[in-house]
Order: structure tokens, then sequence, then C-alpha cells
């Protein structure tokens, strides 16, 4: 290995084994790293929050939102897009895709819940007016996970723009959102903070670009102009310093940045043979970054830390990409790496695990019943990963390389966010509630 590349191998792995480090933080989308894994003591297994057992705390949300919680300190941070009291809508169809008619009149706002007893500390109304383009009907408008490094919040609402706020709810800068953009779908790539900055990756129909802007300012610092499709996938930072890297994914090309610049450092020729959009985010998984795939062909590839340059054909550079499948990705859920293992889980409920040193499969087993859809990533802690399905279950497996379903538990409300994971207890955003689970 070049010796300039050894700082970045030893943070890339120190950041994919950091997560049980970072006590009671949970920043971003899936956690530390992206990782969606943070071990700690006295995780619950099983619960049953209609009948209250094994249930912390639960607190009413207004409105809609698929974004996950995060955590810093001692609150819950969620955003919400709630549609004015007395206007209705009724959904419609264009080019094949049923959007919600609800372009009324909505609130957006951030809530912050303290983390012990469930109550809403404040909320602060981010903004309010017309959406300018209906959400698809499985969407909402408050689609992206907040950010947050404990000193700064950083909410993405899409078209409505880029906000930061302090640790009390007041706004710092506003970033506005594209004018002309007629997009067919709504933004759902959620902000990331490395250092001084929050980053965005903006992969809509027309104009598309990941950008960085400095976090007590708004200022933009670098841009990266794309043209790589749809793409709703959340970018991921990893190692630090000097040596970080942003991993974007898309239909088309899968590019890494340097995290201070935006000078692109390697890139992966993505399209296989039906090159239609990109959800799951690429994550880091000791020496590797695990970047899936979405819709069409669905590949998974595990990259090198050290790899530069153009990486394509995958079978022209072994000693840059470790292993790939052509298929195996979900659609929508991220693959998450524990304990030597990749588990990806599919829409309809099928887990598939892999190797994670080589790519091999290990089993592939059906975890919720026929009919259940899962969107929301799993996460994992205490030897055990945990899969929300939309329509309220929480399926526990044990981690290892044979299936064993631990229990199935009913958050008894539609879930489409993924969850965070704080000492003791799993907090999940329903459709209608913020719920905290623990013994």
């Amino acid at each position: 290995m070049l010796a300039h590349l050894r700082p970045f191998l030893t943070t890339f792995i120190t950041l994919a084994g950091s997560a049980g480090l970072l006590a009671q933080e949970w920043p971003s989308f899936r956690g530390p790293g992206a990782t969606g894994v943070f071990e700690t003591a006295s995780l619950p297994t099983s619960w049953d929050v209609p009948a209250k057992r094994n249930v912390r705390w639960r607190t009413p949300i207004p409105g809609l939102s698929h974004a996950s919680p995060v955590v810093a300190g001692n609150y819950v941070y969620v955003i919400s897009a709630a549609r004015a009291e007395g206007t209705s809508g009724i959904n419609r169809t264009a080019e094949g895709v049923v959007f919600a008619d609800d372009t009324v009149r909505h609130a957006w706002t951030l809530f912050a819940i303290d983390r012990v007893s469930g109550r809403i500390a404040w909320q602060r109304v981010v903004r309010e007016g017309a959406p300018q383009q209906p959400r698809h009907v499985r969407g909402t408008y408050a689609n992206a996970t907040p950010a947050t490094n404990g000193r700064v919040i950083v909410a993405s609402l899409g078209y409505e723009g880029l906000f930061a706020f302090d640790m009390s709810g007041t706004q710092k800068w506003h970033v506005p959102g594209p004018r002309d953009h007629k997009q067919m779908f709504d933004p759902a790539s959620s902000p990331i903070l490395f250092e001084g900055l929050a980053i965005v990756q903006n992969d809509w129909q027309l104009g598309s670009h990941i950008a960085a802007y400095d976090l007590d300012t708004g200022a933009q610092v670098w841009r990266a102009e794309r043209n790589e499709g749809m793409t709703w996938a959340t970018p991921t930072v990893v190692g630090t310093g000097d040596a970080a890297l942003v991993i974007a994914n898309s239909p088309r090309v899968i590019r890494a940045y340097h995290a201070r610049s935006g000078r692109e450092v390697w890139r992966l020729d993505n399209r296989i043979a039906q090159p239609v959009d990109r959800v799951p985010t690429p994550f880091a998984a000791g020496a590797l970054a695990i970047v899936a795939g979405g819709g069409g062909e669905r590949p998974i590839y595990a990259i090198r830390a050290d790899a530069s340059g153009d990486l394509t054909p995958v079978s022209d550079r072994p000693g840059a990409v470790a292993w790939t499948t052509e298929r195996g990705s979900p659609y929508l859920p991220t693959p998450i790496a524990y304990r030597d293992l990749l588990y990806a889980i599919a829409n309809n409920g099928v887990l598939t695990t892999y190797d994670l040193q080589t790519g091999a499969r290990v089993y592939q087993a059906r975890v919720a019943s026929s009919g259940a859809t899962i969107s929301a990533s799993p996460v994992a802690a205490n030897g055990h990963v945990y899969f929300t399905s939309e329509e309220g279950d929480v399926f526990v497996v044990r981690a290892g390389r044979s299936f064993e379903l631990v229990g199935r538990n009913p958050l008894g409300d539609v879930t489409f966010a993924t969850p965070a994971i704080v000492p003791g207890s799993l907090i999940f955003r329903t459709a209608t509630e913020v719920i905290s689970v623990g013994r």
C-alpha cells in the first residue's frame, strides 16, 4: 500500500468500528458513520407498544415524515411537515406515478424531545407555505433525516432548501432550494456533517450536484456538478481529516470525493443492464466501503479503502474491488455489516447474508411474513439485527451464520423511518408518534 494511503486506511477502520464508543449519540441517518451499529447494554429484543410492554414513552408528532430520529446529548430531534387544518385533496396519477394532491399550506417543524421522558422540550416552525411540487404518494414533504454535531442541526427540505439551527432551534442560515426544477419525484437524500461542513447530495433530474456548505455561515465551500440520474441515497464520509472521502451512490457512476475540496478520487461505473435509480446509502465496514444497488439489476460492491482512479471494469481492478454481486441488493433498505457478515433485507422481507470479506452467500431466509413490506434500514446492537416493516412490526434476528428469529414486536403504526439507538433503548418514528422502547 502506498504510504500516503495508510492514514486513510487506519481512519477508515477506526470510523467503521467506533460506533460503540460514541456514547449517547446517533447524529444522522443510520447513526455514526452510517453503519447502523451501536453496541449498548440492555437493549430490548421484546416489546409490545399497543400493550404498553417495555415502552418507555410515546410522543405524538403531527404531520408526515419518513425522516429518522437523531440524538445528541439529552434530546431526540425529528422533523415533520403538517398540512394546514381544513385542507384536503385526492391522489392523482402522472406518467404512471401516483402523487398525493396536497400541495396546500404546510408547516415544516423541528422538534426536540427529551430522550428520557419523551416530553417535547421545544418545537420550531422551519417554514410555512405550499410545497413547490406534489409528493409521491409513498413519500412525504420531510423525507430527509436531519444531521447534528451537538452544536448545529442541519435539515434538508428538498425544494424548500437547506436549513441550519443552533441547539435551541434558532435558525442560523438558509440556502434556498432550486426554483426551476420540474422534477417527477421528491428528493430524500439526507445531509451529512464533516468537520465544519454540511454536505448534501442533490441528484434531481435537472441541476444535479453534490455540495458542501460552511456550518457557521451557509456559504458554499465546494460543489461538484453531476448527471447521475435519480438518486435518493444519502452520501457518507469515510475516514477523517485530509484523508476523508465522501462516497456518493448513483445509478450511473459511484464516486468518491475528497471531503474538503470536492475533488474526485475514484469512480466506478454502476450502469449494469438497467440503471434505474439508487436508494441504499454507502457505508464503511472495516477496510471496505459497501455500496449497494437500487432499481433494475441490483449489485453490491465491496470497495477497498485505498482505491483511486477509475475502478471500471471491476475485473481489471481486483485489488480495488474486493468482491461484487451482480444481484442481491435491496431496493430501498441499506444493508448492514455486523460481526463479519453483511445483512441485506429485500422489500418483501427476504434476508440474504454474505461473508463480509469474500461476498460468499451464507444463508437466505424469510424474516417478515408474506405480504409485509420493509422500507426502513436495519440497525444492530448486542448480537442482534433489527428489521422494521412498514406495517409496524420489528423483527429481531440473532447475528450469526445461521438464521434465528428471536422475536416479532409490534409498534402499532405504519413505519417507514429507520430507528435510532441510544443506551438502553431503540427510538422509532412511526406515522404518528416517536416511540422509545426499552426494558
